[in-house]
């Protein structure tokens, strides 16, 4: 989760995906400039919210905008519907990325105070934001432009591997698992299959990588997921390694 950013006038600005109207007096009062989240999403990208909200009720094909908006930007969603809503709506909302959901009816009032408290979490919990280009051995990331710069050649990236890179950052130097990176790139319900996130890694490793057989940057944890690491020679070079296959002896049949 990136650090919120205030608007000129200081106050947060706060994407709202839904189809009900909006009281900015409720968001204001706590420091807060409420809009609607606008159909294009490369608006919501070129000036990034503070916190996005989405009505689980009446957002509709926003919603999808708003999930999007969140794995890319990092910013924290708060749902909220005006019913009481089934235990499984709470779970998915939560599993989607939700920080918070609010279950008590539409009270913008309380809904502004609690996108608050999660932004105030936000600022404490993130002592700093990335930074707008960064090394990572011998490339250059320009994150701005989704670029890289390694041994005088420049590399795009793909939506899902600029997404993957900025987990593996955000994670700093944590190993990610498996499930939380493709959750991340595709979406709970999205790619299921690691064969997806094998493929994402080898291309990120192509771009990133003096030599990709051998990453130094981008680490296979076994059993767990992948890892990043910045300091170049921090590591040793790492394949992607498997286990070796046991032979299973009669006694172990007849145990296990």
């Amino acid at each position: 989760m990136r650090t919120p950013r205030r608007t000129a006038q200081g106050t947060f600005r706060v994407l709202i995906a839904s189809s009900r109207p909006i009281d900015p007096a409720a968001w204001l009062r706590r420091g807060m400039v409420a809009q609607p989240l606008p159909a294009e999403i490369d608006r919501a990208l070129a000036e990034p919210p503070a916190a996005l909200v989405l009505d689980l009720r009446t957002a509709g094909p926003h919603a999808e905008a708003c999930w999007l908006l969140h794995r890319l930007l990092g910013v924290p969603v708060v749902a909220f519907a005006d019913a009481p809503l089934q235990p499984g709506e709470v779970t998915a909302a939560l599993d989607h990325g939700a920080a918070e959901v609010v279950t008590d009816g539409l009270d913008e009032d309380l809904l502004a105070a609690q996108v608050a408290a999660v932004l105030r979490r936000a600022r404490r919990d993130v002592l700093q934001e990335l930074p707008a280009v960064i090394t990572i051995g011998e490339a250059v990331v320009d994150l701005l432009r989704r670029r890289v710069c390694r041994a005088g050649q420049e590399y795009s990236l793909s939506r899902s591997e600029f997404t993957l890179l900025l987990t593996l950052l955000r994670a700093n130097g944590r190993a990610c698992s498996h499930a939380e990176l493709v959750a991340r790139v595709w979406g709970q319900g999205g790619a299921s299959s690691e064969h997806y996130l094998r493929l994402y890694i080898r291309y990120l490793r192509q771009k990133i990588e003096a030599d990709p057989r051998r990453p130094r940057a981008i680490i296979n944890v076994w059993g767990v997921g992948y890892r990043l690491v910045l300091q170049r020679g921090a590591e040793q070079p790492t394949r992607e390694a498997r286990p070796l296959a046991g032979r299973v002896t009669p006694a172990a049949r007849a145990t296990g």
